[in-house]
């Protein structure tokens, strides 16, 4: 009901349609056409519940039947109930092996849990075991198309939807699509990945995306020119993104050039978290956690076989939690895995923790890891070389790839990535002998210029480095620490550096780790104003401690000429007072502890008395509509406090340096998207 069996025994394995491929051409491993057979598997299980399975006309057989990263679902042709064997309609992609987890259903044999269902399709009908309690609503979905199709559109914006239980997806833009945001959306129960983006300069901002069948999909910006796409994806949680494909069906796959994963939190898969190829792409500021969960030879972010994807950026992250539950031996699972050759993207100011594999693992040249901090991990990093066991294929692959890209020579990506040229020396190439380990390496520029460096291995174990790699690159000051460094507070799990911590005389040279910028806004944003206060122009609510609340009074703040005004009834609750207001002389008076302020109401108020003395405003006080505004910066002249200011918000606080200018810009943002969403 909510596990996996294992084949115990492989009566027939059936084709490998993968060796059928061109890109096994000339390799021992290639099967040519007119020998490619589609030959069905026949498996045998151990668990005698296979005897009941009478009627599987309808049945499909889903796992991992070869290897943990290529999950499949194939239907389920017969069962021999005396023999419990199970043979399928077609081949699995890469025939099948002996102990892997899979899993039938769509049998009505096993319909004995609640919540349970089959689909009897002959007859159309559905059986479905009730689920415990009452049922309070059935959803039945028919449209097969996005709910949103963008279409050449420009600057609109989604705000506030709650969409679920969609047969396809959300979002689908096209690429003259230009500036449209999906802002504070709620995504859940797709049949389809939630969005797929192809325009410029779009964005979803502070969403939640949880229980869909793949998340967001952006492929955008153009290579030839490198022109980026601009999309970004900020502020968002997803959770559980792989809902019925279980390997490949990532939160967020970014292709292209030029776009951003930036201050999200993703965790809760079976497989990888966040796939990426192209150029120039950013991923930054996010929390990882829980991924790869039921994978193997995986990382959480994970990419592969281009050997001209450079530019790309994983930096300021918090990866934390990551072990496999499969025992299916292997490479295991890694936080970061630039597979097969995969070339030239930097890893730096990342903290990894609790990683049950290696942190980075990478055989492709131009890769960068350092100033990064690892804690309790079983290996900082594997910098292996591509594919040992045939270089025929990898060298196919390779090849192919740069056929496709040929404006990889071009004198734009030449400026932009110089050496890029010199990924391929056709000259070391000698037909017939593409198996030569050592021609290929020359030829694809393998292994070459990797770096590893001025990384914090806290109860980790040291890198792993082939010679050739050590020969050809730098790497220095790993350093190995077995006590706590100078952590602010390992036991709140806070990573902070302290002033003192012996990494910085170790490794002299080491950046501090941004760890209290890693994640989301919403969580970090909380947190920062517990004793501040925000408003926005033309909104009924302001945050206080944290939390969002409404006025009773209508608006807390307005923009006049170009400058902020708080009500001063809020603008005396975000400095800790209280208004008193004398009907008989209309003497208004808001009080501190240590401040006393009184005008006489109505007009436009230059000067104020504050504790008996006159005071000279910059920005009057105006009554509009019976309610008295102050201009922020007064207020915080005035009361000795101080304002950071984004756009219509602002925060207003006791604290010093609470926000950075374009260090904190986006969680400004974040505040003021939530003072405006009503």
């Amino acid at each position: 009901n909510d596990d996996y069996m294992n084949i115990a025994e492989v009566i027939e394995e059936g084709a490998n349609p993968r060796e059928w491929e061109s890109d096994r051409i000339g390799s021992e491993q290639y099967i040519p056409p007119e020998k490619q057979i589609p030959t069905p598997f026949t498996i045998k299980f151990a668990n005698n519940r296979v005897k009941y399975w009478a009627d599987a006309e309808e049945a499909l057989i889903t796992g991992l039947f070869r290897w943990s990263w290529a999950a499949q679902t194939v239907p389920v042709a017969s069962v021999d109930t005396e023999n419990l064997t199970l043979t399928s309609k077609y081949p699995s992609e890469y025939s099948v092996i002996k102990d892997q987890p899979v899993y039938v259903y769509n049998l009505i044999e096993e319909l004995d849990a609640p919540g349970e269902y089959y689909v009897d399709r002959k007859a159309g009908k559905l059986y479905l075991y009730p689920p415990e309690g009452a049922i309070n609503s059935v959803v039945y979905t028919t449209l097969e198309d996005y709910m949103f199709n963008f279409k050449n559109a420009d600057y609109i914006t989604l705000k506030g939807f709650n969409m679920e239980y969609m047969r396809s997806g959300t979002f689908l833009m096209d690429k003259e699509t230009e500036y449209c945001n999906v802002i504070n959306c709620t995504v859940n129960y797709t049949g389809k990945q939630v969005a797929e983006i192809n325009g410029y300069n779009n964005g979803f901002y502070d969403c939640y995306i949880h229980d869909v069948e793949g998340g967001i999909r952006i492929n955008a910006g153009d290579a030839p020119t490198l022109t980026p796409g601009n999309n970004v994806i900020e502020n968002c949680l997803f959770e559980r993104c792989d809902r019925i494909g279980k390997t490949y069906n990532s939160a967020v796959l970014l292709a292209g050039v030029g776009n951003k994963l930036l201050s999200s939190k993703l965790s809760d898969a079976d497989h990888l978290l966040v796939q990426f190829w192209g150029n120039d792409q950013i991923i930054a500021y996010n929390e990882f956690s829980e991924g790869c969960k039921f994978a193997d030879d995986m990382g959480v972010i994970y990419a592969g076989r281009d050997i001209v994807s450079w530019g790309n950026v994983i930096a300021h992250n918090y990866f934390h939690d990551i072990n496999t539950q499969t025992g299916l031996g292997g490479c295991g699972v890694q936080a970061v895995f630039l597979d097969d050759g995969f070339a030239a993207a930097e890893v730096y100011g990342n903290v990894f923790e609790n990683v049950g594999g290696d942190v980075f693992k990478g055989g492709g040249s131009h890769n960068k890891v350092y100033n990064n901090i690892m804690i309790n991990c079983k290996r900082g990093a594997d910098f292996m070389r591509p594919h040992p066991e045939d270089w025929t294929i990898t060298r196919n692959t390779y090849y192919n790839s740069l056929q496709s890209k040929s404006y990889y020579l071009s004198d734009i990506w030449k400026e932009h990535y110089p050496g890029i040229e010199n990924v391929y020396k056709p000259e070391f190439e000698t037909p017939g002998d593409y198996r030569s380990e050592e021609n290929f390496l020359k030829a694809f520029d393998m292994e070459r210029d990797v770096e590893g460096y001025n990384n914090v291995l806290y109860n980790t174990g040291a890198f792993s480095i082939t010679s050739y790699i050590a020969s050809h690159g730098r790497f220095e000051k790993n350093v190995q620490f077995n006590s706590d460094p100078g952590f602010y507070s390992m036991s709140d799990r806070n990573y902070l550096l302290k002033e003192d911590s012996v990494i910085y005389q170790k490794i002299p040279g080491f950046k501090p780790i941004l760890f209290t910028r890693m994640g989301m806004y919403s969580d970090r944003a909380k947190s920062r104003i517990m004793t501040s206060y925000a408003v926005c122009a033309d909104s009924p609510y302001v945050m206080k401690t944290g939390e969002r609340k409404k006025l009773d009074n209508g608006v807390g703040a307005k923009m006049i000429n170009g400058e902020l005004y708080i009500a001063l009834r809020a603008g005396a609750d975000a400095v800790g007072g209280y208004i008193n207001f004398n009907q008989a002389t209309e003497e208004v008076t808001l009080t501190t502890n240590n401040k006393n302020v009184s005008f006489v109401s109505g007009g436009k108020i230059e000067k104020l008395s504050v504790n008996g003395e006159e005071y000279a405003l910059e920005k009057p006080v105006l009554n509009i509509e019976h309610t008295n505004y102050i201009s922020v910066s007064e207020l915080a002249k005035i009361f000795g406090i101080y304002v950071y200011k984004n756009g219509d918000a602002a925060v207003i606080s006791s604290i010093e340096g609470l926000f950075v200018e374009s260090i904190d810009d986006g969680l400004l943002r974040y505040i003021e998207q939530q003072l405006t969403l009503y």
